[in-house]
Parts: structure tokens; sequence; C-alpha cells
């Protein structure tokens, strides 16, 4: 996970906030709004670090990766950014774009041809929706992310109707 972490601390959110929407956006750094009772606030999301960012690419040995998109003004400009934010901290980033519906059947079959993409982030009301992209071998899991006790914990969350004791098993996921 050094990998993924090197780019989530070289991302600044707030950049592409301000420089993609105007700032009306609200960046997110979890399933859940930062307003929604299931956020968990201490649990440890990378914030924009581009010192830990550059230590773990030297950590790496280096980082070099391509990142495929849609080809659109709004993606062509966070993915300009993501690479510039990137190459600050020594990755080395290339960016690639596909039609909509290529890059679609390319990330929805599953065949882990590629090393990174863009994707838009919701912000869940119902907690059981970040499900599928957490749970070990679910279809919705596009990034082959795995933890038994991450599985477990869901399994449980989703069958208890004890809000504290969901909200309790949503923190601990996060």
């Amino acid at each position: 996970m050094p990998t993924q972490r090197a780019v989530a601390y070289a991302i600044d959110k707030d950049l592409i906030n301000e420089r993609a929407y105007d700032g009306s956006r609200v960046p997110s750094y979890s399933g859940f709004a930062l307003d929604s009772p299931y956020y968990n606030p201490d649990a440890g999301t990378p914030q924009h670090d581009p010192e830990k960012a550059a230590e773990l690419v030297e950590e790496l040995g280096g980082l070099e990766f391509e990142l495929i998109c849609i080809p659109t003004p709004e993606s062509e400009l966070i993915t300009n950014i993501v690479k510039q934010l990137g190459e600050e901290v020594g990755m080395k980033i290339s960016l690639k774009y596909e039609e909509q519906g290529t890059y679609v059947n390319r990330i929805f079959s599953k065949g882990g041809d590629y090393e990174a993409g863009c994707f838009r982030s919701s912000h869940f009301i119902e907690p059981d929706a970040i499900r599928p992209g957490l749970t070990t071998d679910d279809a919705g899991n596009l990034v082959f992310y795995s933890n038994p006790e991450v599985d477990q914990l869901l399994d449980e969350a989703r069958q208890t109707d004890d809000f504290e004791e969901r909200k309790e098993k949503y923190f601990e996921v996060q």
C-alpha cells in the first residue's frame, strides 16, 4: 500500500476543487460526507502532504504509472493537476484518455490491465452502499481490494439495526 499512500499524499483535493470547480465542491476524504454520523474523523485518511509523498516515492525507489480517464475538459484538467502534483514529489505519471465506452468496459471487466484510473466519488447516505467497492470479490470492487477483516465488519454492520453498533463497525472499516 505504500504506492497508494504516496499518490494519496501527493494529491491536493482542495487545489483540485479550487481549480476545477471554483471551490464549489466538497473534497472527499471518505465514502461518507463530513457531516454524516458515519464519517470517522479519526480514520487517518491521507491528506495532502507532499513531504510524506516524496518520502514514500523514495522508499519505493521511484514511482511510475499511467493514469487513464475519459477525454473531457474536466478530466483533462484534473488529471493534469494530479500529474503535476505527482511529479513535484518525484513520480513519473503518463496520461491516457479513452472514450467512455472503452474506458468503462476496461475498468468494469476487472481484467486489471490498468495501473490507475479516474473515478468520481460519492458520499453515501445509506452506509451499506460502500460495501460493493470494499468487499472481496464483489462485482463493484474495481480495484481488487481484499481485506477479510473489512469483509467481516461490513457483514456485521449490515446485520444489525442498532445505530451505535452499526456506526462503530463503519468507523472500524474506515
